[in-house]
């Protein structure tokens, strides 16, 4: 028998799936990256979630959206070397993830830095088209990060470096694997792709 709690953590993954779904599906804006962190909140209980990028000379790692308490709290930085030794360095370089316990970041040179040390820290690194990210998320739950926290947090590192899907101009055929909805409507928009997956045709 499966319990109710076991149930609701993977549900959690496809309810975090969907929204980070509906978030890239949706209009372009230029809050779509903190948006996206913001799930990090929702689902994995995260009290800050942050996006660091390399710069254009390729050693720094810089912040480029955070969502949730400010980072000073914890004592994240605004950059980090990418030569360096710190979490995002290590993540970013090794493309591994990093999940640090009280234990682990007391013997971190950051540390120092950290205000509190009662919580846990979590730095997936991301690649996709336009480059690299580290995605990097801090939970003061005394327990840190479950599994299904790391699978919503996997997802959400991957959407930070999602590209935006570009709208078919007004008029032309959509994309082979397009799929929209308009819901002020209800008018659907398919591709040819999905068309055939159903044995259908225009």
């Amino acid at each position: 028998m499966v319990s109710e709690g076991a149930t609701g953590r993977r549900t959690r993954t496809l309810r975090a799936e969907n929204a980070l779904t509906s978030l890239m599906n949706g209009p372009e804006s230029p809050e779509r990256l903190r948006r996206v962190l913001e799930q990090a909140l929702v689902f994995t209980g995260a009290t800050l979630a942050a996006v660091y990028r390399p710069g254009a000379d390729g050693d720094l790692l810089y912040l480029v959206e955070s969502a949730g308490v400010p980072q000073t709290v914890y004592g994240l930085r605004d950059s980090y070397s990418g030569s360096g030794d710190s979490p995002p360095a290590h993540a970013y370089r090794s493309g591994r993830p990093v999940f640090l316990g009280p234990e682990e970041l007391a013997t971190c040179a950051e540390s120092r830095r950290v205000a509190r040390r009662d919580v846990h820290l979590a730095v997936l690194p991301a690649h996709g088209d336009d480059g690299g990210a580290c995605l990097v998320a801090v939970s003061e739950d005394p327990h840190g990060f479950d599994d299904e926290d790391r699978k919503c947090l996997e997802l959400i590192a991957g959407a930070v470096v999602c590209p935006v899907p570009v709208p078919a101009p007004e008029g032309t055929e959509p994309r082979s694997d397009a799929f929209s909805l308009a819901m002020d409507t209800g008018r659907i928009e398919v591709g040819d792709g999905i068309l055939e997956l159903f044995g259908m045709n225009r």
